[in-house]
């Protein structure tokens, strides 16, 4: 686990589509905005409050590996809610949609 994200792809991520959300001019053109997670793929790194108390934070891939994902996705449902937070601060939910895809199905261990 990561106490913190920091250099971390997917965090790095989030902090800057949340940053092009919030900085957008959306009365000069419409957002565009692919947000791409790594997450779901090893190793997987998120921070230890997501992760449920059955898996060891020593080594979580290992030991449990659907316990791990669980967090994982714990995380990247965190992720969508914090980006469509942004949206609704910058007052442009209701003039957004939002589409989740996934690119191969869960692994044989999910």
């Amino acid at each position: 686990f990561k106490a913190e994200l920091k250099g971390v792809a997917d965090e790095e991520i989030r902090r800057r589509s949340r940053e092009i959300i919030l900085q957008h001019d959306y009365e000069q053109a419409p957002l565009f905005l692919v947000h791409a997670l790594q997450l779901m793929h090893l190793p997987m790194q998120y921070p230890e409050h997501f992760a449920p108390p059955t898996i060891s934070a020593t080594n979580p891939q290992n030991e449990d590996l659907r316990a791990a994902t669980y967090g994982a996705l714990t995380y990247v449902d965190w992720v969508i809610g914090d980006l469509i937070n942004a949206f609704k601060e910058k007052k442009q939910y209701e003039n957004t949609i939002v589409l989740v895809s996934s690119d191969n199905g869960g692994a044989i261990y999910a």
